[in-house]
């Protein structure tokens, strides 16, 4: 599971101010890219995120489960770089001021789904990235189809779950501990997911019963691959417990200045909004501090006020 902070995808086509379809009165530059970037495109990211398209609704790639393997990886960057290339053809001034704030966030968004991957690389370090749980749940209880083809859906999906992971425990090297001890506790809830509850729903359905005898020995292997994963995770966090080579959770300078020129998109650095923030913070203590001085007569006659101000500032409010 990549890391994805994507916010257009919260609805498909929900970002994306024009009409899928091109209409007389719209301009061509918006009509354009309405045709490159409208429901083609969501289309497109479902195809490669459809854990994440579960979430937000969209079931037609359900039945998918991309263990995020090294050739996963490098066909989602190439088809990355190239949407990255195809909104860069798009001149802004041919675009209305909508659909120009649409072009923009859109690329900021791809171009961070990029950099995570390449750069960031948290499909290295952070295991807890790789959970099935989720979005077997999702399928079990969400009624947006008859019970029978969610359970066929949910059995296309579980076949896969063993390559998946597979592929978590040979991309997963020198985490942080911290994020080890989340992706073993919540892994767990693959094995709850896939017990009374699906039990239940397997209860409930009208399937043949081979389709049925092949769901449960799908989903006991994918219970196998979660304990799996869940092992190799005990093991490689009490190694590093004793020879303290996990890797650290903070992210450092290097790292956090680009994550947050991605995730913010100010026009601020990091450091140029800390330094503001200190600049802030000093503006209202030395306000507080010449407020204090104004009361004190009134609430310490007899006292002498400390030297420090938010010592000072502290017993006046105190």
């Amino acid at each position: 599971m990549r890391v994805l902070k994507i916010l257009l995808c919260a609805a498909a086509g929900l970002l994306l101010s024009v009409p899928a379809g091109a209409s007389p009165s719209m301009p061509q530059g918006d009509a354009a890219f309405a045709a490159r970037f409208g429901d083609g495109f969501f289309a497109r990211y479902w195809a490669w995120n459809p854990d994440y398209a579960i979430s937000q609704g969209y079931y037609a790639t359900a039945g998918e489960l991309r263990p995020f393997d090294a050739r996963e990886r490098a066909g989602y960057t190439h088809w990355l770089d190239a949407e990255i290339t195809a909104l860069k053809g798009f001149e802004p001034a041919q675009l209305s001021p909508r659909v120009r704030a649409d072009q923009a966030i859109l690329q900021n968004e791809l171009e961070s789904e990029r950099w995570a991957i390449t750069t960031l690389r948290g499909w290295a370090w952070n295991p807890s990235n790789y959970n099935v749980a989720e979005p077997i749940a999702l399928l079990l209880n969400t009624p947006y189809a008859p019970l029978d083809e969610r359970l066929r859906t949910l059995s296309r999906r579980l076949a896969r779950v063993p390559a998946y992971y597979a592929a978590a425990q040979a991309n997963v090297a020198r985490p942080t501990r911290e994020h080890t001890a989340l992706a073993i506790e919540q892994n767990a809830g693959v094995a709850e997911v896939l017990g009374g509850e699906f039990e239940q729903r397997l209860g409930e359905s009208t399937l043949p019963k081979a389709e049925i005898r092949l769901l449960r020995q799908r989903a006991t292997a994918a219970r196998a691959a979660a304990a799996g994963y869940i092992a190799f995770l005990k093991a490689l966090d009490a190694r590093q417990a004793v020879n303290g080579q996990a890797r650290s959770f903070r992210l450092g300078a290097a790292l956090y200045a680009p994550k947050f020129t991605y995730d913010i998109q100010s026009g601020d650095t990091a450091e140029a909004l800390y330094q503001r923030a200190l600049a802030e913070k000093a503006r209202l203590h030395a306000r507080m501090a010449a407020i204090t001085d104004e009361l004190w007569p009134r609430y310490f006659p007899d006292e002498t006020p400390p030297a420090a101000p938010l010592e000072k500032i502290g017993r006046l409010i105190g």
